[in-house]
């Protein structure tokens, strides 16, 4: 009588044993193999084709696609993060200046005494270093140390992640069909129908929010140079990177016309204020949108909350899995309302 369930309960434990260990084992290169498995997602089609033409040779075309990627993403990103050290000492330069000597208030705010005399005190604080001043500011932008250490730190991670790209490249039609039917014996032959999606909402993403914010970080780099800014490359960059996050590009185009403002440039900060509104964020407005709902037909109110929530929890790996995890959603929902349909005739 009680064989069954006694059964029942051992394998309950082993799996739960499996799961747990080998979650365990995995936690410290979940990134890495999230990253590896999100490129793959996105190139996939383009490897297809390559496959193609190399008439089936898989190791072949594996490790062309990773040179690829090398190429594509690590050649870069060495080029920007030198680019980037380079600039970061005129940047110390002039924050460290800033804080030595505070810019005297431009002559019209004379005409306005409180704001005359607000100005004063905030220069007088930021001369002693309270606040974020010295103590804060000054090590973030300390030459070249922490952009290498962050690379460093990152570089093991960035190998694992090439390392399983390979893999996944030369076995992933067989992982995604073994997976797709692990899927469907678990949870039924609907599970394999999420997978699909799934695969769309990254690619979407990818596509929407890495050309929106590589197109934002030219379109804000002009207009740093335009209005005379030192280390503009630096700002591009670095406006590139926010704007991976809803309104982040604004952080840097608006607090760089913060500071022509009170260094009494401000025609100048009124330019790169307008540049921003206009420009930059009109480039956020119409690239991200139409690709990510265009592609992936996903609603784009949906999209931003579950990319930010994905950020908050994940990180930046978190900016493709929330969607992807929308998309699921989107199929279980539309097959809930379509179900609903169909047993109550009232509805329109």
């Amino acid at each position: 009588m009680n064989a069954f369930p006694s059964r029942a309960l051992g394998w309950i434990f082993i799996y739960a044993l499996l799961l747990f260990t080998t979650f365990n084992l995995l936690r410290p290169f979940w990134e890495a193999i999230a990253w590896s498995f999100i490129l793959a997602a996105v190139s996939w089609p383009l490897y297809k084709r390559l496959h193609a033409a190399l008439k089936g040779r898989d190791t072949l075309s594996a490790v062309i696609m990773s040179l690829g990627i090398v190429a594509v993403v690590v050649v870069p990103l060495a080029l920007i993060t030198s680019s980037l050290i380079a600039e970061l000492g005129p940047a110390y330069e002039m924050v460290k200046n800033l804080l030595a000597a505070p810019p005297p208030p431009p002559d019209w705010l004379s005409r306005v005494p409180a704001a005359e005399q607000a100005w004063l005190d905030a220069a007088e604080a930021l001369h002693h270093g309270s606040g974020l001043g010295k103590e804060m500011l000054l090590p973030l932008l300390r030459p070249g140390t922490q952009a290498l250490a962050l690379v460093g730190a990152n570089l093991g991670q960035a190998g694992l992640a090439l390392f399983t790209l390979f893999f996944l490249y030369r076995n992933g039609e067989r992982y995604f069909v073994q997976g797709k039917a692990v899927l469907s014996h678990l949870l039924g032959e609907r599970a394999g129908r999420l997978l699909d999606p799934t695969k769309e909402a990254m690619r979407a993403v990818f596509a929407g929010v890495i050309l929106a914010a590589v197109a934002q970080g030219i379109a804000a780099g002009l207009g740093y140079a335009l209005v005379g800014l030192r280390a503009p490359i630096l700002l591009g960059v670095a406006t590139s990177l926010l704007a991976l996050i809803p309104f982040g590009a604004v952080l840097i185009w608006g607090t760089a016309a913060l500071g022509l403002f009170f260094a009494g440039s401000t025609i100048k900060a009124l330019i790169l204020v307008a540049w921003g509104v206009l420009v930059v964020s009109t480039v956020d407005n119409l690239v991200r949108p139409l690709v990510i709902s265009g592609t992936s037909r996903l609603p784009y109110l949906q999209t931003f909350f579950f990319i930010l929530g994905g950020l908050a929890l994940f990180g930046l790996v978190g900016l493709f899995i929330g969607p992807a995890i929308l998309a699921v959603w989107m199929v279980l929902w539309n097959e809930w309302v379509e179900a609903g349909l169909r047993h109550d005739t009232s509805l329109p």
